[in-house]
């Protein structure tokens, strides 16, 4: 059983943005932090939010990130999955 889920939109306007480089980034970044075997990353389809995209939401949280970059990726596994931190300036206003 996983204790989180990172759900990656992987709809068109997200993927144009580069969100498959993303969940690469989580699965190497979860994996340097001994994680992968407790968090789940997950593409999903589009989440109907493409102006902020690419949109990252983790779960248990429901930690709603949006225009995240490939270079976010190292501080919201830090913070969020390993300190328990939100990534404030990430976060769906």
């Amino acid at each position: 059983m996983y204790r989180s889920h990172i759900l990656v939109c992987g709809g068109t306007g997200c993927h144009s943005n580069n969100s498959a480089n993303i969940l690469k980034a989580f699965n190497e970044e979860l994996a340097k932090a001994n994680l992968s075997a407790d968090v789940q990353t997950v593409q999903t389809g589009c989440f109907g939010l493409c102006a902020v995209g690419p949109v990252v939401i983790i779960y248990p949280e429901g930690a709603f990130y949006s225009c995240v970059k490939v270079e976010d990726v190292p501080e919201i596994v830090s913070e969020h999955l390993v300190k328990g931190r939100l990534v404030e300036r990430l976060l769906y206003k």
